[in-house]
């Protein structure tokens, strides 16, 4: 697999946001037959909004 063939997705680690990458990794690979589960890495991040979130 090529590098340009490899997929992150940065995404923040809650529920709703893991449910929704998870679906859109499900239908990418549904559309393009080029990419796999080991073509689309998930990667949490964390936002200053996360880490300083009683300083509201």
């Amino acid at each position: 697999m090529k590098e340009q063939d490899k997929i992150v997705l940065g995404i923040r680690k809650s529920q709703l946001s893991t449910a929704q990458a998870n679906d859109f990794q499900k239908k990418l690979m549904q559309t393009d037959n080029k990419y796999s589960n080991e073509s689309i890495y998930i990667k949490h991040i964390t936002t200053s909004g996360d880490i300083y979130s009683t300083h509201r």
